[in-house]
């Protein structure tokens, strides 16, 4: 969600949906990571073997995660602005996109709270079922 959402805004500041700037080159080989992982795990037989190949992907993977994301973003200029929290201790931020932030982040909230709600529900629902048989 985050890199669809984040293509969209590139869209509307710098013309194109995809630029290769560090910060997206970064998060598309830790989405590559990430799929890897996923196919291996789909295509292991045997919970146990799945599950040590795994971990041992997750832990090699895990190294290159903290190198994709803080190390490589400030070697090289980026489109991207400083973060939100400057030197000053500031939020340096344009009111529009202030609002879409505030906005997403209440709406994400609320979202969150409905689906854990939802979770729990199901979870008395599933708990008064096994009483009941």
């Amino acid at each position: 969600v985050a890199t669809v959402s984040g293509a969209m805004w590139a869209k509307a500041m710098w013309g194109a949906y995809w630029n290769w700037d560090p910060r997206e080159t970064s998060i598309f080989f830790i989405l590559l990571i990430y799929t890897a992982y996923l196919a291996l795990r789909g295509s292991i037989e045997g919970d146990e073997k799945r599950a040590r190949l795994s971990a041992i992907y997750s832990a090699l993977a895990f190294v290159a995660v903290p190198f994709l994301m803080f190390v490589v973003p400030r070697i090289y200029d980026t489109l991207h602005p400083d973060p939100l929290i400057n030197t000053r201790g500031k939020v340096d931020m344009d009111p529009r996109i202030r609002y879409c932030f505030t906005a997403m982040l209440v709406g994400f909230t609320f979202l969150f709270f409905w689906m854990q709600s939802l979770k729990a529900r199901a979870t008395r629902l599933e708990r008064m079922r096994q009483i009941h048989v």
